[in-house]
């Protein structure tokens, strides 16, 4: 009996020994593939790890396991055992997911089922991602370079895009933060910020009807597979929060970062100083994987306008000038024109009073003058004879943002020298204006060394330098505004004397700007509070005058503006006049060159060189 039942056995042993090691092989398939897909661009990039291997996102609800945030592994598993016990973890992270389907990792799941996530994506279809880049805003210190976010395309017709959910990147700021808290606290990363999600409409109003910022589509040449995956992780982020830097970890760098989940290329480093909007854009751009499927612009309320305008004849343009200064009668320069001349003056001015509506909200005025328009228009033909044209170049042809800059100077007293300008952010008079705003400066932590008389010298410090211009280009009310300055560092007054101080200094002016054509003169007062500049000086405040002019024909751009400096002690005393011509006489998208004279007590040439990276 038991040598019958003795084969049996052993079978049966050998079928079980050959279960458990097929087993633990199939377990081991498992855990290698876990392993593999744990490594893989795609599940870091939805963890958000940087190269350093450490996830930036600081929120521990973003993490199924305790590690999480270095060991890609352990959330995986994680994040696969809450997807098979608790369901409803999926419509938290459908994009992972989603990853994971794809690597056959888990079943399909009906994201239909998921109601908070489907009423944020606010469509059924996600059909494309575009890359949105407004204009920079001189007035929102966290805007001076512009400002990037994702619009989640559903391509409904008729709502052009208007209805259609944006993710927003920004600082979070309590209400009663002063202005000089709110700058240091953006540069020194005082301040958390998060993703917000919001219908595009309510961005198109802040920025180009508010705050007249001309909007950039650059639509990304993505499936919409990818588009669906990207909406689903950016729904992933809405919940994280960041520290917030002005210059580094700002709306560029985390919007950089949550395209490189669909997409084979890096736009980031974690150890970058500096990340801007128009770097971004412009890496996108420039991308081997050809990311940008179309780009388009949407004109601002004011850009509108002014597009309009310039098309008009002189006449025209009188007309319109006549028009908007005597609401009251009808002026002789309107009633000389055609039928179609005429109508061509009343829809510009149906532009412009669009515009002071805007700018005006709370005065009936515009809005009553621009139904009066309307009314007039009716007695025409239907239909618009004006286009609207845009009138600015795409940030992607901007200029890089970091500076080096080798220049050689001859002083007619003290000889030769030669110096170097470093500066990480953002632009000067004389760079070109795509991506910028025009007639306008913008920079930070700009140093300047100098080496003369056998010394090297800090000859400039400037912490922030910001000028505009606001420049009408109508000459009609409220287009443009007061010209502005502020500036604030440390400088050596050379042109003063040979052996000037390092003197710190904060300096402020007001003043107005026309354009005629090609060329803007324009006019400023301000003021200056310093350290001694000279060891004679007995004053610490100086006045100054300040007129010039400055042109642009392209590939040269300059100015040339004279300066009357007066000390104030006791009584004003009138320093020698200055005076500045400078130029850019040919540039490139990473380069120019520069010329300048000046004078006052000494006199100086120089020739420079600029590279920008």
């Amino acid at each position: 009996m038991l040598k019958a039942i003795r084969p049996a056995l052993l079978a049966g042993l050998f079928i079980c020994l050959q279960g458990l090691t097929l087993g633990a092989a199939a377990a081991g398939e498992i855990a290698a593939s876990h392993r593999e897909f744990a490594q893989q661009r795609l599940w870091l990039k939805l963890l958000q790890y940087n190269s350093d291997g450490v996830s930036e996102i600081k929120n521990d609800s973003f993490f199924f396991a305790s590690t999480g945030r270095t060991d890609a592994l352990a959330e995986l598993n994680a994040t696969m055992t809450a997807f098979a016990q608790q369901p409803q973890n999926i419509c938290l992270f459908p994009a992972r997911h989603q990853a994971l389907v794809e690597a056959k990792l888990v079943e399909p799941y009906n994201y239909q089922q998921c109601s908070e996530f489907q009423e944020w994506l606010g469509t059924d279809s996600v059909q494309s991602i575009t890359l949105v880049f407004a204009d920079g805003y001189l007035k929102n210190p966290a805007s001076f370079h512009g400002h990037l976010f994702l619009r989640i395309d559903s391509n409904s017709p008729g709502t052009g895009n208007l209805l259609d959910t944006s993710l927003n990147f920004g600082a979070v700021v309590p209400d009663d933060d002063d202005p000089v808290t709110y700058i240091a606290k953006g540069l020194f990363g005082g301040y958390q910020a998060r993703y917000s999600a919001q219908p595009f409409y309510r961005h198109n109003l802040s920025y180009g009807e508010v705050e007249l910022r001309n909007l950039w589509d650059y639509q990304l040449a993505f499936s919409a597979q990818q588009a669906q995956l990207l909406a689903a992780h950016l729904w992933e982020l809405s919940r994280t929060d960041y520290q917030y830097f002005f210059t580094s970890k700002n709306c560029a760098y985390y919007v950089a970062r949550a395209i490189e989940v669909v997409s084979n290329n890096n736009l980031v480093d974690h150890n970058e100083w500096t990340v801007l909007p128009t770097d971004i854009v412009k890496r996108v751009h420039q991308s081997d994987e050809q990311l940008v499927l179309s780009i388009s612009a949407k004109q601002s309320a004011q850009s509108s306008f002014q597009s309009q305008f310039h098309q008009l004849s002189v006449l025209e343009q009188t007309a319109v000038r006549a028009l908007a200064t005597s609401p009251k009668q009808t002026p002789a320069s309107y009633e000389t024109l055609t039928k179609a001349q005429q109508k061509r003056v009343l829809i510009t001015l149906s532009s412009y009073f669009t515009f002071l509506e805007r700018q005006q909200p709370d005065d009936p005025t515009a809005k009553q003058r621009k139904a009066k328009v309307l009314r007039a228009l009716l007695a025409f033909e239907p239909g618009n004879t004006l286009s609207v044209s845009v009138n600015s170049e795409p940030p992607h042809l901007s200029q890089p943002a970091n500076l080096v800059r080798l220049s050689y100077r001859h002083y007619q007293r003290q000889g030769s020298a030669y110096s170097l300008t470093l500066r990480p952010s953002f632009y000067d008079r004389l760079q070109p204006s795509a991506g910028k705003l025009p007639n306008s400066a913008l920079s930070m932590g700009e140093v300047e060394l100098v080496a003369i008389d056998q010394k090297l010298e800090v000859e400039r410090i400037w912490l922030l330098n910001i000028e505009a211009l606001n420049v009408s280009s109508t000459g009609l009310a409220h287009d443009g505004g007061m010209s502005w300055m502020i500036r604030a560092g440390a400088e050596r007054r050379r042109l003063r004397a040979s052996q000037p101080k390092l003197a710190s200094f904060v300096e402020a002016g007001i003043g107005k700007a026309y354009q005629v054509g090609y060329f803007t003169p324009y006019a400023m007062f301000q003021g200056r509070i310093h350290t001694p500049e000279l060891n004679t000086d007995k004053h610490n405040v100086t006045l100054n005058m300040r007129a010039g002019i400055e042109f642009d024909f392209g590939q040269q751009k300059g100015y040339c503006e004279i300066q009357q400096p007066v000390s104030v002690t006791s009584s004003l005393n009138k320093q020698s006049l200055q005076t500045t011509c400078a130029a850019s006489l040919f540039h490139t998208n990473h380069s120019d060159l520069r010329v300048m004279f000046s004078k006052q007590n000494e006199h100086v040439a120089q020739l420079g060189w600029s590279w920008y990276f």
